[in-house]
């Protein structure tokens, strides 16, 4: 078992061994979940508000120590939980969306259109309608783009306020699926076509261009990657400006930057298995490491900056909390079957991605001690675990484990696969306990259906 106060971020620490998220330690939280009348108490998502508010400060107080109009949009796609979101509003941050039923929700949770960017590659007319309506920024991703955006301020004989997302073809260093910068990429106008989407835009003084965004993707740890990128962009932005686009305000820097997810990897892993694992933790930009390096390329020009993170706002700040069905063998492997599974937490079935996984309470097997397992969940899927090759002491049935760092890309990814209810979310602020989402019923998902 760990020992005593250790942290995994400053809102997850262990103490006498038991998992703790703030001042309430997750068995706490079962409990609490029980005595709301909900059956099955795992798994659920558990949040720290208080990690929440960390990560958002650490950004806004280095943007805020700039001589420039700045803003901090948060990415709704990490995590679109109504509750958060009013937390992260109420921090001080615009939103970058890629859908119309995420401006829907922006809109009602009162954020100010003119400083929601609505993002996407493959927008639908009511989409662009809805958002030139209300006002908001949008970011032009092409030839068909802008062309749709012209006859939609035609009908409404109404004026976008837009930006051209660039594809800078800049290799950010992470999973394919998670390189949205990249030369072939499906987003963004690459260099060949952008004359034509200008001329496009000269043409139509409906369409009011302001700026131009780039998305480089997702777990970027190597500040020269937002360094190289400021550079193109910053020159393209005086290079519009210097071709007559007067109206040029925003760069709009798209792409998160990294979490360390396998900072602890030695605590679970066997040291003579792990085949030249790196176990040390990974040395990653910090929010003022970024916001430094894009100010001091934009320079004394003057440009607004929209820096628009996801993963590094929220993915610490939340677990997901997953019980034990039982251990087996299947020679030559050892698993550990747990209640949560893919349908919760698909990072590590979709990506290869890492969460480490540990346990949050003392094992009560008899002489239990560590061993290596794979944590699997029970959807009929091979691809379904949390966790391959994980040095776990062995745990009793019931026991609790939780999946760290799956505040983004896991709730809001989550699926209803093998008819599974998505789970009870929890929301911790201190010593107190919020009931942020309750976990589906069977008539929430067969609700749309005729049956």
């Amino acid at each position: 078992m760990q020992e005593e106060n250790y942290y995994f971020s400053k809102a997850f620490k262990y103490q006498n061994g038991f998992l703790f998220c703030e001042n309430v330690s997750v068995g706490e939280i079962k409990v609490w979940l029980k005595n709301q009348g909900i059956a099955r108490v795992t798994p659920a998502f558990v949040y720290s508000k208080s990690q929440i508010e960390e990560n958002v400060l650490s950004y806004q107080n280095a943007l805020s120590a700039l001589k420039r109009n700045t803003q901090l949009n948060y990415a709704l796609k990490a995590n679109f939980n109504p509750s958060l979101v009013r937390i992260i509003k109420s921090l001080g941050c615009s939103l970058t969306l890629v859908s119309g039923f995420e401006l829907e929700l922006s809109l009602k949770l009162g954020f100010q259109p003119e400083n929601i960017v609505l993002n996407g590659n493959g927008k639908e007319l009511w989409e662009i309608e809805l958002a030139v309506r209300n006002g908001c920024l949008l970011n032009i991703d092409g030839m068909f783009n802008a062309t749709q955006t012209t006859s939609v301020c035609r009908k409404l004989q109404k004026k976008a306020r837009i930006l051209l997302r660039i594809n800078p073809n800049i290799d950010p260093m992470v999973h394919k699926y998670n390189s949205t910068g990249i030369g072939g990429s499906k987003f963004g106008i690459q260099k060949e076509d952008l004359n034509d989407v200008l001329r496009e835009i000269e043409s139509e003084p409906l369409l009011q261009l302001v700026g131009i965004h780039c998305h480089l993707g997702s777990t970027i740890t190597d500040i020269g990657i937002f360094r190289e990128c400021t550079e193109m962009m910053s020159q393209l932005f005086s290079n519009l400006k210097n071709e007559g686009f007067e109206h040029m305000k925003y760069i709009n820097l798209g792409g998160g930057l990294g979490i360390d997810y396998t900072k602890h990897i030695a605590m679970t892993t066997d040291p003579e298995t792990i085949n030249g694992m790196e176990t040390k933790p990974l040395v990653i930009p910090t929010p003022a490491d970024v916001v430094k390096v894009i100010d001091e390329v934009l320079g004394d020009k003057d440009i607004s900056l929209i820096l628009e993170p996801g993963r590094s706002l929220i993915a610490n700040a939340g677990i997901l909390l997953t019980s034990v069905l039982g251990v087996k063998k299947s020679e030559p492997k050892r698993y550990i079957v747990v209640d949560g599974s893919m349908t919760e937490v698909i990072r590590p079935a979709l990506y290869s991605a890492y969460h480490h996984v540990d346990i949050c309470e003392p094992s009560q097997v008899e002489d239990a001690h560590k061993m290596l397992y794979d944590v699997v969940g029970p959807v009929c899927e091979s691809g379904d675990f949390l966790g391959k090759d994980r040095y776990l002491t062995t745990p009793h049935e019931g026991c609790t484990l939780a999946v760290f760092d799956a505040g983004a890309y896991c709730s809001s990814m989550g699926s209803n696969y093998n008819m599974r209810a998505r789970p009870a979310e929890v929301l911790v602020n201190g010593n107190k306990l919020e009931l942020i989402r309750r976990p589906d019923s069977l008539d929430d998902i067969l609700g749309p259906y005729n049956v």
